[in-house]
């Protein structure tokens, strides 16, 4: 047989075997392995993996699909949170994407997370309040903030607040629940940063008295979390005032509601940025151990990390990162918002009507202490939470 046709018959062979073993693989059950995902970014998370998951990726011998699980970051690392996760060597998902990256660094005390990516996205708290009720609330040039807001929810009544407003009632705040959300978390730390007057927390500015004191009128000012849902910024936008007057929530949730009574043309909502930033900057972590329990049975830590690190590349693509926009989302530190085409801003735009900023100063977030500090907080909180 001549050499040309030998090598001929070699590059079909070659070919047909990998041929073959592609259809081979692509024929096999997938090797499902979860992700946890907050709930603040689940909407583009999910899009995002699905569209991944679409590609058919394989590692090594495995054809592998992510399935997304909304978990709170609370649950993970709070000894008395609700629903709180007990994730074993025996039961865990592959990789995390939190709220806030500080929530890896408190997992890791007791789980073998490492980060893959610090960043996948951002968003922040922002104060939302009917037009009508800030007014009255910053008569005299008063920042809408917290300062204001907290005397306000010590005064505890309109008639108190500003008697010549014409509103009467008790002043009501809204937010997510503190012991089950890490964006009601949140609103415990951007108080006290507020209160301190500084975005470094430590552990006495958490255990402080006179914090306590000051925040628990806050805390008091929610008539009542369940009417609130796990959207308070939907909820409003609904039934109005009647569930909160202002609001304290991620600015994603803001921008993706506006719309029925947040955007009423005789009483619409104002945004206001607190001094103090709280970011939610949605890590990407990975379980590292030995193996990793998936369906068909456990892979390789190895072909775990590897599979992890290709689904991080692709989150990170700009094909992802320009639908952060679509979801009231920012880019992640390091990308700058003025560079999203104009018709991806489509909600930041909107937005802008009602007091949002296009590049907030989140130069300097709030750092909390330690777990236990966290954890403390909360059991002196939940006290005060209806």
């Amino acid at each position: 047989m001549r050499r040309g046709t030998i090598v001929l018959l070699l590059f079909i062979l070659v070919v047909a075997i990998i041929i073959g073993t592609s259809q081979f693989l692509q024929s096999q059950p997938p090797t499902t392995l979860r992700i946890a995902v907050s709930p603040l970014i689940e909407d583009w998370a999910q899009a995002a993996i699905d569209a991944y998951n679409a590609t058919n990726p394989i590692v090594n011998t495995h054809r592998i699909r992510f399935v997304v699980e909304p978990v709170e970051d609370t649950s993970v690392w709070l000894d008395d949170g609700t629903a709180r996760r007990e994730w074993t060597s025996g039961s865990h998902p592959a990789a995390w994407i939190p709220a806030w990256s500080t929530s890896v660094n408190y997992a890791r005390e007791r789980m073998p997370f490492e980060f893959v990516v610090p960043s996948l996205g951002r968003t922040l708290l922002v104060w939302g309040g009917f037009r009508s009720r800030v007014d009255a609330l910053t008569d005299g040039g008063v920042a809408f903030d917290w300062d204001r807001i907290a005397g306000a929810a010590a005064q505890g009544s309109w008639g108190v607040i500003n008697p010549n407003a014409g509103f009467s009632g008790n002043f009501t705040l809204a937010f997510n629940r503190p012991n089950q959300t890490m964006s009601g978390f949140a609103v415990l730390l951007s108080g006290a940063a507020a209160y301190r007057s500084t975005a470094d927390l430590t552990s006495s500015d958490l255990a402080s008295p006179d914090y306590r004191t000051w925040m628990q009128p806050v805390l008091e000012s929610v008539p009542n979390f369940n009417t609130l849902g796990a959207s308070p910024a939907e909820t409003i936008a609904a039934r109005g005032e009647t569930v909160g007057e202002l609001a304290l929530v991620p600015e994603s949730e803001w921008l993706k509601n506006l719309r029925g009574r947040l955007i009423n043309s005789d009483d619409p909502v104002v945004l206001s940025y607190p001094a103090f930033p709280f970011v939610f900057d949605f890590p990407l972590a990975v379980w590292a151990e030995p193996t990793t329990p998936a369906t068909p049975p456990p892979i390789s830590a190895a072909d775990t990390q590897t599979a992890v690190g290709a689904l991080a590349n692709w989150l990170l693509a700009p094909a992802q990162q320009a639908r952060l926009a679509d979801f009231g989302l920012r880019p992640p530190q390091g990308a700058r918002a003025e560079t999203l085409p104009a018709e991806d801003a489509a909600l930041f735009v909107t937005g802008a009507n009602y007091g949002a900023q296009l590049l907030p100063d989140m130069t300097t977030p709030i750092q909390a202490p330690s777990r236990s500090d966290l954890q403390r907080l909360l059991s002196w909180a939940n006290a005060y939470i209806r």
